[in-house]
This record gives structure tokens, sequence and C-alpha cells, in this order.
């Protein structure tokens, strides 16, 4: 006894079967298929209203102050040292305005000693448009940058909007 025979014309119309499921998750060059979209889904567009001096807003056209205990959630950590308390807020409230404002505009930011004399100044400005991180987030690389004395310092942070009840929204740095 002999096991089963396959034909050459059974084999094609297998083979033939397997190289159409493996393409049903394909549509067109650059698009997925219904099956390539229930594997992987892509994420969803950001939400954009209109309004504002730029035509869009994300939210709202004010920055979110941010809380005391949220600041350093905000600054890139390469920068948190060299920044006393004072500065550190006031960098983190530029990034904030710098996460919905129009990319390329600098937001800037100038921090004073009991005294009045400025201790630091600079600026963050976002330096990509806005978009969908892997996990879903709606995020923007946004450039954080400062001088306190002689030295310049400066660093690019991803910074994700994260709803935080009961306040408003906060753009605070990407989870890794």
């Amino acid at each position: 006894m002999h096991g089963p025979h396959y034909s050459r014309p059974w084999l094609r119309r297998l083979a033939f079967a397997g190289v159409g499921l493996a393409l049903v998750g394909c549509d067109v060059v650059g698009r997925q298929g219904p099956l390539g979209n229930l594997i992987d889904r892509p994420a969803p567009p950001v939400a954009v209203t209109g309004g504002g001096a730029s035509g869009a807003l994300l939210g709202s056209a004010v920055a979110s102050p941010v809380p005391g205990g949220a600041v350093d959630a905000v600054i890139a950590p390469d920068l948190r040292n060299w920044l006393t308390a004072d500065e550190r807020q006031a960098l983190a409230g530029a990034s904030e305005a710098a996460a919905i404002a129009v990319t390329g505009q600098a937001v800037g930011w100038l921090a004073n000693d009991g005294s009045g004399a400025a201790t630091a100044t600079g600026d963050a400005t976002a330096i990509g448009n806005v978009y969908r991180s892997g996990r879903g987030g709606i995020c923007r690389d946004v450039r954080q940058r400062f001088d306190k004395g002689e030295t310049p310092h400066a660093a690019t942070v991803t910074l994700c909007r994260e709803t935080q009840s009961p306040t408003p929204a906060l753009w605070v740095i990407a989870a890794e």
C-alpha cells in the first residue's frame, strides 16, 4: 500500500490558495487590506479642532499650568539638575505652550531670583508635527533649551498628552 498521492495540479491549487491568503493582508502598496487591518491596526488619526491663529488647535489655545508635582515629568532628565525649582517650573510651562504651538515657533521663558535678577533664560520649540505613538497617544517632539550663566543646555523630548483628573490634560515625557 502506498500513501496518498498528491498530484501536481492539486499542489498548485494549494500553493495558489496559500499565496492568496498571504496577499489578503495587502490592499495596494503603502496600505493594508482587511486582514492586515485586523492583525496590525493603524493608529487613529489625531483629532484637531478648528480655530485659533494657526487655524488648528490641540485641545485649547492656552496651555494648562503645570502643577508643582508634575514639573519633572515635562523636562528632559539631562536638564533637570541644572535648574532650580523656579527655573524648572518656567521651562515646563514653556514646553506645555510649545506642545500646542505652531511647529518651529519658540516659546520663551525667563526665571528670576528674589531680587528680580534673571537666573536663566531659554525657550521650548515644537520641532515636528503632532503624531500618534505606537501606543496610540497624541505626541510631539519638543526641543528644550536654556542658557544659565555662560553655558547653553539643550535636549529634545517626546511629550505625549496625558489626562490627569481632575486637572486638564498635560503634555508629559512619553513612557518608554
